[in-house]
């Protein structure tokens, strides 16, 4: 079995995985460092989409897809939010064109090597890892983990739902769709008592993802996720002929689980293995940018990777919100209409990026349904 060493060393060539490979790639920092991605598929399918919001221009403007300056939020009864954005841009970025421009970038590079295979197993020996491929044995001295513990998804100790959806690209005859203005959530068209609603991303004004997306624990059929964007469609959307162009799903876990705690000074879980999906929103694009951001400053600095990687309040937060949506699921839509009509989308998207302070933060909880989350401090920290 061939041995080959490498520095650093990052299990997955998803969205976590290759920022962090172009990060290296793109500082001269680590020039010398011979980097390995591990990742058995080629990464050449459209396979999801992801959206962020930021203020002004950022990093991947350049791939952005489409974006809105603004946005809405409809209630069950009909009542509309216009999401005063102040600055803020929603962007969206398809992931054939993410990983198209990654593999383009660090295809170039000598010092990153594309290994099409999948990691089964990773051991320490002293200062460095021993990575077993199904044809290689690899070792480095940095691990960048990907793989989901079967722990982490099996655990029942900490709160979890899952954000689950799919959507319908269509495309009609005639103007149907305000083409400035994205739909965050759409509440109207529920699904009995679970936490759910519609996601609307108008391309023009002929064309748009149209996305049902629950928050609950049980997944859906096929079949029932299509029955009701087609209701949503016909019902609100007032569209009796159209032509559905591509279709996207998935499954995306928002747990509380302690990832980090894998973590060490050297091995890190990176994406949705390390806690960088936001467990409360189920967003990771910007996220990801600034996690790597910090490993980079980390692994410069000389320092344990783990330095400022999580902040711990905002884990106490989402804690509390994913138990109230655990344990009270068919209240989950009011919670969400009660943090969007007393709170604006900035702060809101402040709170969502982990940017506000403890004042801010008193002043959003505030506007929660107060008896459910002292219920949810009672039990998860009582």
């Amino acid at each position: 079995m061939e041995n080959t060493k490498f520095s650093y060393a990052i299990i997955g060539g998803g969205l976590s995985g290759l920022q962090l490979a172009l990060a290296f790639h793109e500082n001269p920092f680590f020039k010398e460092k011979k980097i390995v991605i591990l990742e058995p598929n080629e990464k050449k399918a459209n396979d999801k989409t992801w959206c962020y919001w930021e203020k002004g221009k950022g990093k991947w403007d350049h791939l952005n897809a489409y974006q809105w300056h603004k946005g809405e939020v409809i209630s069950k009864d009909n009542e509309q939010i216009n999401l005063a954005m102040n600055g803020y841009v929603y962007k969206m970025v398809k992931s054939i064109d993410f990983y198209s421009y990654a593999k383009e970038k660090l295809k170039t590079n000598p010092n990153i090597f594309w290994i099409q295979e999948a990691c089964e197993k990773v051991d320490q020996q002293k200062h460095l890892f021993k990575i077993k491929t199904p044809k290689k044995q690899i070792e480095a001295e940095y691990v960048f983990d990907s793989r989901i513990e079967k722990e982490a998804l099996e655990n029942k100790k900490y709160p979890a739902v899952s954000q689950h959806f799919k959507g319908w690209i269509i495309e009609t005859k005639v103007a149907a769709f305000q083409e400035d203005v994205f739909r965050m959530m759409d509440f109207r068209l529920g699904h009995g008592k679970d936490c759910c609603f519609t996601y609307v991303l108008p391309f023009s004004k002929t064309e748009a993802l149209i996305e049902f997306t629950f928050f609950n624990h049980k997944l859906e059929t096929n079949e029932s996720y299509d029955e009701l964007i087609k209701e949503y469609i016909k019902r609100y959307l007032k569209i009796d002929s159209y032509t559905v162009k591509e279709t996207e799903g998935g499954v995306i876990p928002m747990s509380s689980y302690p990832f980090h705690k894998a973590n060490a000074s050297n091995y890190i879980k990176i994406g949705t293995a390390g806690g960088w999906v936001k467990s409360s929103s189920g967003y990771s694009f910007k996220r990801t940018t600034e996690k790597v951001a910090q490993l980079v400053e980390n692994i410069m600095a000389g320092r344990d990777l783990r330095h400022q990687l999580i902040k711990s309040k905002y884990l106490i937060y989402d804690r509390l919100f994913l138990s109230v949506l655990d344990r009270h699921n068919d209240l989950g839509n009011e919670v969400f209409m009660g943090m969007y009509l007393n709170n604006s989308a900035e702060l809101i998207f402040d709170f969502l990026d982990e940017k506000t302070n403890f004042l801010q933060e008193v002043g959003i909880m505030n506007t929660f349904n107060k008896p459910l989350f002292i219920k949810a401090i009672l039990k998860e920290y009582f």
